[in-house]
């Protein structure tokens, strides 16, 4: 069940147990005091101060220890149908190490095998896939683009945002997606510095009637708004796009956006 639900599995954990049970077992026994005499201010401020160290004393090591390298398995994928599958298996191995019978080894195969089979068509989806996600996290507007394993996140805030911050919010869609959890993260005019010349399947322009964005990624076209000056320009005829993209820096005026840009979708 953790793998389903979390798509890793802590390898140390063996080693975080020898301090996190018994500290948790500490706090909570801590907090019954706490919620007791909450009336009595002293009493109160002092088990909130207590508390405090004792829960900053948990996580700060666990903290720690997340970003010693090999510490967690990541990217983990296992669909609901496989869940009872796997349980199977496990069920089979005990059965094989209790009663020594081949049974229970034919049975353990033949259930690996019908768990291996569905991940060997996902892997073949996750291949041929190709994805766009228009997404806004606490203030930044984002482009997602998902090209097999690749993971690339266009952030049309100056500074983005941080890995971490972006694998809380899109680390279990991006594993169910079968993408890297640590994406190549910019802004237009770092990926325009950086290639110039657009590479191959995405060109990007940051110059399209003042300082809007264009993609043209594998033949689809989007307009990404960044800004609204668009009164301050006379286009002979609107920008045929398959996408408008208008992200939070600006109100989103569909007359004023139809007279320079014409969505195809």
């Amino acid at each position: 069940l953790t793998l389903y639900h979390f798509h890793m599995f802590p390898l140390f954990f063996w080693v975080t147990n020898l301090y996190v049970v018994p500290l948790v077992t500490l706090i909570i026994y801590t907090c019954i005091p706490f919620m007791a005499f909450s009336f009595i201010l002293p009493v109160k401020t002092l088990l909130a101060g207590i508390l405090e160290f004792m829960v900053h004393s948990l996580i700060a090591p666990l903290d720690w220890l997340a970003d010693f390298p090999g510490s967690v398995a990541e990217g983990i994928y296992i669909s609901p149908v496989q869940v009872p599958v796997l349980y199977g298996f496990l069920l089979m191995l005990w059965g094989l190490q209790r009663q020594r019978q081949i049974g229970y080894l034919i049975a353990a195969l033949v259930t690996l095998l019908v768990f291996i089979l569905p991940d060997t068509a996902r892997q073949y989806a996750i291949r041929r896939q190709k994805i766009l996600t228009v997404n806004h996290i606490r203030g930044a507007s984002l482009l997602n683009l998902l090209a097999g394993r690749s993971n690339l996140v266009f952030s049309f805030t100056s500074p983005p945002p941080g890995e971490r911050q972006l694998r809380y919010s899109f680390y279990t869609w991006w594993v169910a997606h079968g993408a890297a959890a640590s994406p190549e993260i910019c802004t237009p005019e770092q990926w325009h510095a950086r290639y110039p010349g657009g590479t191959p399947g995405l060109l990007l322009r940051n110059d399209v009637i003042g300082g809007n964005i264009f993609l043209n990624i594998s033949g689809k076209t989007l307009v990404i708004c960044t800004e609204d000056s668009f009164h301050a320009y006379r286009s002979p005829k609107p920008v045929k796009t398959d996408y408008v993209v208008v992200t939070k820096a600006i109100r989103p005026e569909t007359e004023k956006l139809l007279r320079h840009f014409v969505p195809g979708m």
